[in-house]
């Protein structure tokens, strides 16, 4: 019986496709064929052989899934044991002896190569997006003070550079950085639960994509259904939304405490000694449900304000690195044999674009972020603040602040108070973080799926 063929590749770490195949399927010669991607005018591609195609597949009547173990396999990395997964389905009728099974399998398994990618330690996306936050955040704490005590007062404001001379003669230099070290003890597990959740839930998106491919390979087995390999699946825009904004829902909640912390020492200077004395003192104040006042209003506002700044980076760095190695390409200076018109990989290295452009983007995706989600980011920072020292607690809900911040701050526009120091801060900032997690990425090793 002849087969076509979908293979997924299974090791200790992950669930991947074999080397390069697009559509793989067994030809009549016993040997891999490789159905490429339709062409411009909507047929098939040509068929081609493979030389590193995948393990055997045995004869059935119908679709199947069936584990193969292989003898070790050596590679760069060293010996190991590799099981493969193999979608099967007939297109004809006629069954191979078990000896032609046999010779089959013999000649695909001695043509099998490991991949030489593989899924990359949650640590380093931590210790990478840790680091940026630190870094950033400490670069532009000056502005950062000067946004939040805007934020968090229903009084008049001044021009930010105003603001940032009278708190330098009144507290001097520390004044500017006054809840720097708590805005850092959070930023840095809040950063890094970012980035590792937000590469975990592209991966899940993927590989979530890549069964339904699987799937439609069952249902339509003449169709000629293509299965991509999983680095090969490119995320939408859409998507790389809402694994942002699960990996912001999910720092918040985790770091709110320290959150909390931050805005206070910032908005009460004097009142509260380091991070964990407010934490105590708040607690001991207020009961332990104080340090979780506000985390439904934080949640509501972190969802669209990372996911938009994630997949605004994503989305303007994928694009701009795929024009310049089309460029360079087209000049002569890509990879050899490279074509203007080829398809390039769907998460392009950062190393493909210069610093100034990474600086750039990184900094585009986070004042886009921040303008849009400016309102939510006021209202949940008067929801942290009410009770707390001299300030009354005079609102019930989310609504309920904007109501009032409307009528009676001068409308719609005293939603965005605290806007112009804020984007100036993460400007920068942003732009700092994003080329800091690059840098640090590539340095451990890791990639960006």
């Amino acid at each position: 019986m002849d087969h076509k063929v979908v293979a997924l590749k299974w090791d200790s770490r992950s669930l991947q496709l074999s080397p390069r195949p697009i559509g793989t399927y067994l030809r009549a010669d016993g040997r891999l064929g490789r159905r490429r991607r339709q062409g411009s005018s909507g047929q098939p591609g040509a068929d081609s052989v493979l030389s590193d195609g995948v393990l055997e597949v045995a004869s059935s009547r119908s679709a199947f899934l069936s584990k193969h173990d292989t003898s070790a396999l050596t590679s760069e990395e060293g010996t190991r044991r590799q099981r493969v997964w193999s979608f099967a389905l007939p297109l004809s009728r006629r069954r191979f002896s078990e000896a032609e099974e046999e010779a089959r399998g013999s000649s695909l398994k001695s043509s099998v190569q490991p991949r030489a990618t593989r899924k990359q330690p949650s640590w380093k996306y931590l210790v990478s997006g840790a680091l940026a936050g630190v870094i950033s955040r400490t670069a532009v704490s000056p502005l950062e003070v000067v946004a939040t005590m805007n934020m968090s007062t229903s009084l008049a404001t001044r021009n930010f550079i105003h603001e940032m001379i009278d708190i330098f003669r009144r507290e001097g230099l520390p004044g500017l950085f006054k809840g720097n070290l708590a805005n850092c003890l959070k930023v840095a597990p809040t950063k890094g639960i970012q980035f590792v959740v937000f590469e975990t839930f592209k991966r899940l998106m993927a590989r979530r994509r890549q069964w339904s491919q699987v799937r439609r390979a069952a249902r339509f087995p003449e169709g000629n259904v293509l299965v991509e390999e999983l680095d090969d699946i490119e995320l939408t825009a859409g998507e790389r939304l809402i694994a942002g904004g699960i990996a912001g829902m999910g720092a918040a909640v985790l770091c709110y405490p320290l959150e909390v912390s931050k805005t206070l020492l910032t908005a009460e200077p004097g009142r509260y000694r380091g991070v964990f004395g407010t934490l105590r003192s708040l607690v001991r104040e207020r009961g332990f449900q104080a340090l979780y006042r506000g985390l439904v209003p934080t949640m509501i506002a972190m969802f669209p304000y990372v996911g938009l700044e994630f997949m605004v980076y994503e989305q303007l760095k994928i694009t701009l690195a795929n024009k310049r190695a089309l460029a360079m390409a087209a000049v002569g200076k890509g990879p050899e044999g490279a074509s203007p018109n080829a398809r390039l990989g769907r998460q392009p290295s950062s190393d493909q674009l210069p610093v100034g452009v990474l600086l750039l983007i990184g900094a585009i995706a986070g004042t886009v972020a921040q303008t849009a989600c400016h309102p939510l980011d006021v209202i949940r920072k008067r929801l942290q603040l009410q009770g707390i020292g001299n300030r009354p607690v005079q609102y019930k809900s989310m609504i309920h602040v904007a109501q009032e911040i409307i009528r009676n701050e001068g409308g719609v526009r005293a939603l965005y108070k605290g806007l112009s120091p804020a984007a100036t801060s993460v400007f920068p900032s942003a732009g700092v973080s994003y080329l800091v997690y690059e840098w640090c990425k590539n340095a451990l090793g890791a990639k960006s799926f």
